[in-house]
């Protein structure tokens, strides 16, 4: 049984390998929260399954995968603290990989994300001469991310986001009732994993809109007033990746197409700034967000690039108010 949701080409590709045919390694490529790792754990499941119908999800070596108990498949991810996985986790897999299986068909080993150049280098080596019954299977949200020479060796499986009404039917059919799985489905931006994310963790759409309504407050105010009490986040990259979806739906109510939009619980907010703003003003500023985001990757200051994107962001001179549709 796949637990993979929404993608039956590539479930109908990957079920034509078998433990005989396996390339030595996969990388499979999408946005956060699309259910790479999801799909590796199945892939490891059906090269390890030992039932008639692949993965069948109920055997032994299985449930064992599912649980993260098999001796034989081993999630390699970046250290607490640390962003990517580094030079001695590869060496210490490395050294695993060689061992042959303790019970399963196939050792298989998961790497998520991103890897420091050291740690590039090292897998590198063991891609071009891999050992035998094992598997390599890298995750990554950026195939920029990895060096070409890495690319080269790994067969390739990208995960795009889904149709809003696809999440919205798998939603539905977990018994999420219409107007909530609908909303989920566009919050999600077609990430069927941000959306169970968000269905098991109330939490999440909290959070999401506590951001957005702080952006929406600041939007309101004078310059010197946007940059009092900013706190820079941990994770900055995602703070913009939430003011980039909500400026977008606003660049896509001006255009009239509002099926695209995401941020459906912000529909008042949405439609008043695109009342009060220039569409050039929303494109200038979606330009430098992007901008900023490319800046940030090459080490800029993270406390200077938010202050910049305040100082340049539009202001509403009105108050952004409840606007009740016609």
């Amino acid at each position: 049984m796949w637990k993979l949701r929404g993608y039956p080409r590539t479930v109908e590709r990957l079920k034509k390998v078998t433990p005989q045919s396996l390339p030595c390694a996969y990388l499979i490529l999408g946005p956060p929260h699309t259910g790479k790792t999801t799909l590796a754990l199945d892939f490891a499941c059906l090269m390890n399954c030992e039932g008639k119908e692949r993965p069948c999800g109920s055997c032994h070596s299985c449930c064992r995968i599912t649980s993260g108990k098999h001796p034989d498949v081993v999630v390699i991810k970046a250290l607490e603290g640390k962003e990517e996985v580094g030079i001695d986790q590869i060496r210490g897999m490395e050294r695993e990989a060689f061992i042959p299986p303790f019970e399963g068909i196939a050792k298989t080993f998961i790497i998520q994300e991103r890897l420091s150049l050291e740690a590039a280098n090292s897998l590198l080596k063991t891609l071009e001469e891999p050992p035998p019954k094992v598997l390599f299977i890298l995750t990554s949200s950026h195939r920029e991310a990895l060096p070409l020479t890495i690319l080269s060796r790994c067969s390739q499986v990208e995960l795009c986001p889904l149709p809003f009404s696809v999440v919205q039917e798998e939603l539905e059919d977990r018994g999420v009732p219409e107007d909530r799985a609908r909303l989920l489905a566009h919050l999600s931006g077609g990430r069927i994993g941000w959306a169970m994310s968000a269905l098991r963790d109330e939490g999440v759409v909290s959070r999401r809109e506590e951001v957005l309504k702080d952006l929406v407050r600041r939007v309101e105010l004078s310059t010197g007033q946007r940059l009092r009490d900013l706190n820079i986040p941990r994770n900055l990259d995602e703070l913009l990746n939430l003011w980039e979806e909500l400026w977008r739906d606003v660049l896509l109510f001006q255009a009239r197409v509002p099926d695209f939009i995401r941020s459906l619980d912000m529909m008042p907010e949405i439609k008043h700034a695109a009342s009060k703003l220039k569409l050039s003003q929303v494109v200038h500023f979606l330009l430098l967000l992007s901008k900023a985001r490319e800046n940030l990757k090459k080490n800029a200051n993270p406390r200077i690039s938010l202050e910049l994107l305040l100082i340049n962001m539009p202001r509403l001179e009105e108050k952004v108010g409840r606007v009740h549709q016609a």
